[in-house]
């Protein structure tokens, strides 16, 4: 299932504003199965049992600051931002919340009922640069992970404020 979030949201990621986004944000919910099968059915499916879910979110941001860029994994130095390969990170442990909060002229809304949170993401860093007339968009993919937080445990995202 995909959700659409219309922009323009302002993001959030750990408490941090990421940036504005101006157009639609994408939310990727896939559940995942595991087939059944019974011997006399052959290699017929006969039931399937769903395991767990994946979940990315796609934010297409048209200015990220070098804060945000430090936010998405890169290094500050000097006036430049560094990425490099992590390689054996368990990027569960790095992980943080991610707030979509809608806005009207550029700022954010304080109702909290109106706001998207995902639980726990971590960006994969699948930057995609596209130039358009007027601006750069950045596409950042974010893998989502299920919260163990008392509460919301198993839950990966909600939709208003008690979604």
């Amino acid at each position: 299932m995909s959700v659409i979030i219309r922009g323009p949201v302002k993001v959030y990621q750990g408490g941090t504003e990421m940036g504005y986004v101006e157009s639609d944000i994408e939310l990727n919910d896939e559940p995942q199965f595991v087939e059944a099968k019974v011997t006399c059915f052959g290699d017929g499916v006969f039931n399937e049992m769903e395991n767990g879910m994946t979940l990315t979110l796609t934010v297409p941001f048209t200015a990220l600051t070098n804060a945000a860029l430090v936010k998405l994994g890169g290094v500050l130095v000097g006036t430049d931002v560094v990425f490099s390969c992590p390689v054996g990170t368990l990027t569960r442990s790095l992980a943080e919340e991610i707030i979509l909060k809608p806005c009207i002229d550029q700022v954010a809304s304080s109702d909290s009922k109106t706001w998207t949170t995902i639980y726990l993401a971590y960006p994969k860093r699948k930057f995609a640069t596209t130039y358009g007339p007027s601006q750069k968009v950045q596409n950042v993919e974010y893998q989502a992970y299920a919260s163990l937080v008392s509460g919301q445990i198993g839950r990966y995202y909600k939709i208003g404020e008690n979604g």
